[in-house]
């Protein structure tokens, strides 16, 4: 059972009472069918320069497997897919685990045991272990299409040095300030255009080239201290000092169908709210006020 199709059809459909009505109808035929389904071309490719890497905590480890099936069914394969998780909340380590989650080890599925970093490990540890190589991190929760990692990889190529995203915000300012979040414009159409304003969301799937962040994202402290549970905003800091811009594909916004069996509270955070998100950039900008400069400048043009 392929899942890209089932995209594809909402995007075709111009009336959008229609097409929200059937959205909702192919996620739960993709709910309740996907998992049911054997699938073939598991696996991944020792010879890629991918490595995805995610993370989940014990409310979703139950559902977690769904994810990472979607992943190893990709028509592009990674060549690691690596899921993190934390010693203290996992302190049996495998004993803790479904055997839906450990079965996909025989296809490629790597599980690591790390320090507790919060969402902030869905790309920490990969990056540091593995920093020769393109980064795509996505979320717990998400029904991935099949071409996910091929699509993220084209649009690589073709911006080799842009972080990669299929869904994106963008940051706006006013006169030498970065607005409140909730001023941001939400959920950019349009694509093909690097820019330092372009905020990646990761659950639509985030592609980092090799050493486009800056080495300071791997400060525990500043982590801990200015923005635990915001790491989007963490990793988007780091790339404007590293001075690497962000594009989205030119496709329309994708909003990928969810787990519906997956703990709805999100990754570690309840509903952060635009203050939550404002804090955290403040604590940001306060010790690295470049940040603001350089997205403020880039405003301007």
């Amino acid at each position: 059972m392929r899942i890209q199709p089932f995209y594809e059809i909402c995007g075709k459909i111009k009336f959008k009472p229609l097409s929200r009505l059937i959205y909702k109808i192919n996620k739960l035929i993709i709910n309740v069918f996907y998992a049911r389904v054997v699938h073939d071309k598991y696996g991944v490719n020792p010879d890629s320069d991918i490595v995805v890497s995610l993370t989940s905590f014990p409310g979703r480890i139950s559902t977690v497997w769904i994810t990472v099936q979607t992943l190893l069914h990709q028509t592009l394969k990674p060549q690691r897919i690596i899921l993190w998780l934390a010693e203290d909340q996992f302190p049996n380590r495998k004993s803790d685990l479904p055997q839906s989650l450990l079965r996909l080890e025989q296809f490629g599925l790597e599980i690591r045991f790390c320090d507790n970093l919060f969402p902030h490990k869905k790309y920490y540890y990969s990056m540091k272990e593995y920093p020769a190589f393109k980064v795509i991190t996505v979320d717990d929760d998400i029904f991935y299409p099949e071409n996910l990692i091929e699509e993220l990889q084209k649009l690589s190529k073709e911006f080799p040095d842009c972080i990669c995203c299929t869904w994106a915000h963008e940051i706006t300012t006013i006169q030498r300030s970065i607005q409140p979040y909730k001023k941001w414009k939400q959920c950019v159409m349009e694509g093909g255009h690097p820019s330092l304003k372009l905020i990646p969301i990761g659950c639509g799937g985030v592609l980092y080239p090799p050493y486009s962040v800056a080495n300071t994202i791997f400060e525990k402290e500043d982590i801990k201290a200015l923005c635990l549970r915001t790491d989007d905003l963490w990793l988007k800091s780091m790339a404007v000092i590293a001075g690497t811009k962000s594009v989205r594909w030119r496709k329309k916004t994708p909003i990928f169908f969810s787990n519906m069996n997956a703990q709805d509270s999100g990754l570690y955070h309840q509903n952060l709210g635009n203050d939550r998100n404002d804090e955290s950039l403040s604590r940001i900008i306060g010790k690295y006020p470049e940040v603001e400069q350089a997205i403020v400048e880039d405003c301007k043009q």
